[in-house]
């Protein structure tokens, strides 16, 4: 009976998409895109990364970048993590470090995260699929992934939803029948039809 309560509990706690597990968080102090590949093979182009705390990326729940620009590495100078973040013209210049792009954000509290969006560099310098993450008890944790991204002039948009489970099932708003329905051949008669 413990085994059985531990796998429902498991399903209802996470998302299963194919062999990833992705968990249902929208609370954090570090944030970050990740993804092992890019279409030139070497270096990723970012013009834009940004956090919004609601699901449907508006303007009003767009998060203050106000912290520590994080990432995997970088071209150096002008391509630095930060110039993804409120710096119209400029882009991070991202370089991989074990096998993987990243790029983040480590913020000085717990914030909100329920979409990103994101603007990516010119073919060949973009990511085709990225994963969302974000730091839970010392490690990273996988949020949502977007797959099949071609290279676009377009915001790209990750979003999740988080579900809250209720303390009880919904109440049907219709009583159920105390018998069985019969069709009433009547009904159609008296309103021009058969």
């Amino acid at each position: 009976m413990k085994m059985k309560l531990s796998l429902v509990l498991s399903i209802l706690s996470a998302a299963r998409v194919g062999a990833q597990t992705y968990i249902p968080i929208t609370e954090s102090d570090q944030w970050r895109i990740i993804t092992s590949e890019s279409k030139s093979g070497w270096a990723l182009d970012l013009l834009e990364l940004n956090f919004y705390s609601d699901a449907s990326c508006s303007k009003d729940s767009k998060v203050n970048p106000n912290g520590e620009p994080i990432d995997s590495g970088n071209a150096g100078g002008s391509w630095l993590p930060k110039y993804a973040f409120n710096t119209p013209g400029r882009y991070w210049g991202g370089r991989k470090s074990d096998g993987f792009f990243w790029i983040g954000m480590r913020f000085t509290e717990v914030i909100t995260v329920k979409c990103i969006d994101l603007l990516q560099g010119a073919d060949p310098h973009y990511g085709p699929e990225w994963t969302v993450e974000a730091r839970q008890a010392g490690s990273w944790a996988k949020v949502a992934e977007k797959k099949n991204i071609l290279p676009s002039k377009e915001h790209v948009r990750i979003q999740w939803i988080v579900l809250e489970p209720t303390s009880r099932p919904t109440e049907s708003p219709f009583s159920s029948p105390t018998k069985p329905c019969a069709d009433d051949p009547n009904f159609v008669k008296g309103r021009g039809g058969r």
